[in-house]
């Protein structure tokens, strides 16, 4: 089982939602592989006005997410 649990915004939900099924499907086990092996990864921190966020590549697409552990017991958002 995971120590990291997954916060999606509302926002991520729609974008998901939008996506064909395919690229869904990929993205989602992507984050769900994430999720397992977060503390075994180097994170690619973002820059300028998105500094502190972190940046995950999936083919051509890019999840942008945020760490948050002290506040949220290991949640990662979306």
């Amino acid at each position: 089982m995971p120590k990291w649990k997954l916060s999606f915004t509302s926002q991520a939900e729609a974008d998901l939602k939008k996506l064909n099924k395919t690229i869904r499907k990929r993205i989602i086990e992507k984050l769900d592989w994430l999720q397992i092996n977060f503390d075994k990864i180097k994170h690619l921190p973002l820059g300028f006005r998105w500094r502190g966020f972190f940046k995950l590549r999936i083919g051509r697409w890019r999840v942008i997410y945020k760490i948050k552990s002290e506040e949220f017991n290991n949640c990662l958002s979306y």
